[in-house]
């Protein structure tokens, strides 16, 4: 039997042990090229890939929440929080007893940044027309705008030198008083 200050010993070392393995806390998985709705139906095929019966909640507003349900209890949850009209942030928490954190999180981001890839090889534009010799100096084109008799006209030219000198083919510019140059970043 213990006595009385055997378990006020006990009592203040269990006051130094982490309990981090009790209270789970998020684990951010990223921020992905994908509108939190995509993303939503993209997490969700990753849980059934898992074997889980896919479960939802709206815990704020924008924000999604979806879990895992494994036999008779939930496994692990997932936050997916827009960051932008067309990316999301997906964090991940594994709920106590429940596997390997980091195994599931590695999972998950292999499996949105291969959908990631796939996304952004996709809404790559297609130069395949382009001449080798214009598409090796793309970073010298320009973007001119301007007003025609207050009809706004656009047209490219190319920078020649370090001065600024723009050289471009438009024609029927009569009149033209302003030019706006816009580089390829915006």
């Amino acid at each position: 039997m213990m006595s009385p200050t055997g378990y006020l010993f006990l009592a203040s070392a269990l006051l130094f042990v982490p309990f981090a393995h009790c209270n789970a806390e998020p684990v951010s998985v990223g921020v992905y090229p994908v509108p939190a709705v995509e993303m939503e139906e993209q997490v969700a095929d990753w849980l059934r890939g898992e074997g889980c019966r896919v479960g939802r909640d709206v815990p704020e507003e924008g924000r999604v929440g979806l879990w895992c349900e494994k036999g008779d209890r939930t496994t692990f949850r997932i936050r997916i929080e827009p960051h932008s009209p067309t990316a999301s942030g997906v964090s991940l928490e594994i709920l106590p007893g429940s596997g390997d954190e980091v195994a599931a999180t590695a999972g998950l981001r292999e499996f949105l940044a291969a959908r990631s890839q796939k996304v952004a090889a996709q809404s790559q534009p297609d130069h395949s027309g382009v001449p080798p010799g214009v598409e090796g100096n793309r970073s010298a084109v320009f973007c001119l705008r301007a007003s025609v008799r207050g009809v706004p006209v656009g047209f490219s030219g190319f920078a020649i030198d370090r001065r600024g000198v723009i050289i471009s083919t438009a024609h029927d510019l009569d009149g033209i008083r302003r030019v706006t140059v816009v580089r390829q970043s915006g």
